[in-house]
């Protein structure tokens, strides 16, 4: 049986002191979606990543403001070339870790 694939894409970001929030925020996003054996997770930082993998492609763009930021997440259909899922979140350094928990959920 063949393992669902989600390739991690790159993340944008607004510059400045939102690269290493949103570096942060992706890598601990990596490390809590590997504890599901059933998938394959990918980490790539190539711009076009997962467009011709079989498979899901979850990407996201972070823009800073004050001692936060608004994070947005696309999970995208790399066959059909569809957006399977999206939403926006409020980042603060309070709701950092419950904020990682919806995403996986």
């Amino acid at each position: 049986m063949r393992r669902l694939q989600i390739t991690i894409g790159t993340f944008q970001h607004s510059g400045g002191q939102g690269s290493h929030r949103i570096f942060g925020f992706r890598a601990e996003l990596i490390a809590n979606l590997s504890k599901f054996r059933a998938w394959s997770i990918v980490e790539s930082t190539n711009s076009d990543a997962g467009t011709d993998t079989d498979g899901y492609t979850l990407q996201g763009s972070f823009q800073l403001f004050d001692e936060g930021g608004y994070l947005q997440l696309q999970l995208l259909d790399t066959i059909e070339q569809r957006i399977v899922w999206s939403d926006n979140y409020e980042v603060t350094l309070e709701n950092w870790q419950s904020l990682q928990r919806d995403v996986i959920g």
